[in-house]
């Protein structure tokens, strides 16, 4: 008589999925697929924003052509339907962000945890219900492809076609037969809790990154709109038309630089340690140079520094008035022409201004020593910044650098083509004198 034979497993205990081997495999098989639609979805959310495609299948099905499939591609990737919650006003969170974080999550979850045996089949049910979600937004997106842009995006279908694939995956590893143990029971509640928060932490890094990223572009962008507008030189001349006409009380007398007979007249209140008022201060003698008959300029004083400036409300340069008296001593001891090379060394030194080697300097410029350090407590030093001040303040100054080109203040100075445009053009007196009709 033949021994008895072990009864034969049921079927369902040779099922693939149940074998060690065969969860490994699909656990790995999910991390890939994960880990692809991961890295798709990154370039489709590069390209979403004008950037290239790092995937050597994207770059294949979306590149930069006007036209056929790759226009396409681009042409969707870049509408408002590319994007979650977009209104008529832009905004909204493209599809990209929220695929590459839920690629994202899968993939942690399949890389830490995979597989569930059959007595904690509930984690897996959960993974299921988050992977049915996905596909279903894959099969609306695709379906609007169909029926509303009546386009296709082949690099979007492929990232759907991961999905469904991961779908398929997560399927066939659910936990059908029981473990032969308690203690081969998978995963620990700790081990699932743990691996879902790190998704969930993951999935937030993810939208906030890209949230960041697009208020940095749009900023950017309004940024460069702005710029372009006040930089245009019509824009420019049409602010300046807009500002009250302004007049020198009679009694001031400046020194002026250019041609006094010149048609234009540009006042420019600086600080010497202002980086802007160096800018304008070294636009304004280019000008000089090219065109020495076309304007004269006076330079004042406007210090941001509370203790020659009573105006300001707090000290933002603290050696602006230590230069500016520094200007005018150098005026005092050698007049007109050692205050305009006292003035440029001042500009071009602007970074040393904190050691305060005004005597230093007034000897390079050809002063004497003794006689500089005198003039700087000469009270007419004070008196000349004092009078300055109180001229700006007069006129409505209270920023510097602050520019008056032929009686109005220019607030659009930044593009030197535009100050060009008019020394260049002609006074509006002389068009309205030319425009005149001429008496009998």
């Amino acid at each position: 008589m033949p021994p008895p034979q072990a009864p034969s497993a049921p079927l369902e205990a040779r099922r693939p999925t149940d074998r060690p081997s065969g969860r490994l495999l699909l656990r790995l098989v999910a991390v890939a697929l994960a880990a692809l639609g991961w890295w798709l979805s990154i370039d489709l959310l590069s390209l979403t924003g004008g950037g290239a495609a790092t995937n050597p299948i994207l770059h294949s099905f979306c590149s930069d052509a006007a036209d056929g499939p790759h226009g396409d591609c681009l042409s969707i990737l870049r509408s408002p339907r590319a994007y979650l919650g977009r209104g008529e006003s832009g905004g909204g969170l493209p599809w990209a962000t929220l695929g590459a974080a839920y690629f994202a999550a899968v993939g942690m979850w399949f890389t830490f945890v995979g597989p569930t045996t059959r007595s904690r089949f509930g984690w897996h049910l959960l993974v299921l219900v988050v992977l049915g979600a996905g596909l279903l937004v894959s099969v609306t997106l695709t379906n609007a492809m169909a029926s509303e842009l009546r386009r296709w995006c082949a690099g979007c279908l492929f990232v759907h076609a991961v999905n469904a694939a991961l779908f398929l995956t997560a399927l066939l590893a659910f936990p059908w037969r029981q473990e032969r143990s308690p203690a081969a029971a998978h995963p620990s509640t700790p081990l699932a809790l743990a691996t879902l928060c790190a998704a969930f932490f993951v999935m937030q890094t993810h939208v906030l990154a890209t949230s960041t990223a697009m208020l940095s572009t749009r900023a950017r962008s309004v940024e460069k709109s702005y710029l372009e507008i006040i930089q245009d030189p019509n824009f420019a001349l049409w602010a300046m038309q807009r500002r009250p006409a302004v007049a020198l009380p009679p009694a001031v007398r400046p020194e002026w630089v250019g041609d006094e007979h010149a048609p234009h007249t540009l006042l420019l209140f600086s600080d010497f340690e202002c980086p802007h008022c160096k800018t304008l201060y070294e636009t304004l003698a280019g000008l000089l140079e090219r065109h020495p008959t076309r304007l004269r300029v006076a330079h004042f004083h406007y210090p941001i520094d509370a203790e020659c400036n009573p105006h300001v409300k707090r000290t933002i340069h603290p050696n602006a008035c230590a230069a500016a008296r520094a200007l005018e001593a150098a005026r005092i001891v050698g007049g007109a022409e050692a205050a305009r090379r006292m003035s440029r060394l001042l500009y071009q030194r602007q970074a040393q201004l904190q050691m305060r080697r005004f005597a230093d300097w007034a000897v390079e410029i050809g002063l004497d020593r003794a006689a500089f350090e005198a003039a700087l407590a000469d009270e007419r030093v004070a008196q000349r910044i004092r009078a300055d001040v109180d001229l700006a303040e007069s006129l409505g100054v209270d920023r510097s650098p602050a520019l008056y080109v032929d009686g109005r203040l220019m607030e659009y100075w930044m593009s030197p083509q535009t100050l060009e445009g008019l020394i260049l053009a002609e006074p509006a007196a002389e068009r309205a004198a030319a425009s005149a009709p001429a008496t009998p």
